[in-house]
């Protein structure tokens, strides 16, 4: 059941997001905002850092901005845009209601700046194009060995795995999966230095 439903999942969405990344950075980041935005004001919920109602609002918001600036779409630079984070959380704990200050200022930068800086430089792997190759090649080939990634791991954690990994944050995830995604990345990752 779970397997045909990612199959399902990849079948359908696959193709738009390879068009996406096709298009470049203007193409890519839309979709990558949306999923950081959605992605940070979850973090933010999940962490209990949602007092003030706009906590994850500002998170949301600062993962965008990091990702804009990231890719270069903004004439902003990481470190400027990594101020304004800072600036923002510190505001936003501020303007807590209850718990503590420090909490809140944890949570809004951890949670923008992983959601942010991470998939903001996924835009800056466009820039590795070789000669003769699109530019959007790095791209694919950073989604490709994610995905082996995933999918070993996947594979061979839900068929054999006994041992789990850390059972209080993610039930399923065994070390027996783990040690099947860095295997499973493996032979993409050795055709990266056959190309050079």
């Amino acid at each position: 059941k779970g397997l045909g439903r990612r199959v399902l999942t990849a079948a359908v969405l696959l193709p738009p997001v390879l068009f996406l990344i096709w298009l470049g950075p203007w193409g890519l980041a839309p979709l990558l905002a949306a999923f950081a935005a959605l992605g940070a004001r979850e973090f933010v919920r999940l962490l209990g850092g949602s007092d003030p109602p706009h906590a994850p609002w500002i998170a949301a918001g600062s993962a965008v901005l990091l990702i804009a600036a990231c890719g270069r779409l903004l004439p902003l630079s990481v470190p400027a845009a990594l101020v304004l984070v800072v600036v923002a959380a510190i505001a936003g704990a501020f303007l807590r209601r209850r718990g503590g200050m420090l909490n809140g200022l944890a949570v809004a930068l951890v949670g923008s700046i992983y959601l942010g800086l991470l998939p903001g430089h996924l835009l800056r792997f466009y820039a590795f194009g070789r000669e003769g190759t699109s530019g959007a090649y790095p791209v694919y080939y950073a989604l490709v060995l994610v995905w082996g990634c995933d999918t070993a791991a996947y594979l061979v954690g839900s068929k054999i795995g006994r041992h789990r990994l850390w059972p209080r944050v993610s039930p399923s995830k065994s070390w027996e999966g783990a040690l099947a995604g860095v295997a499973g990345a493996m032979p993409d990752h050795g055709e990266l230095f056959q190309r050079e």
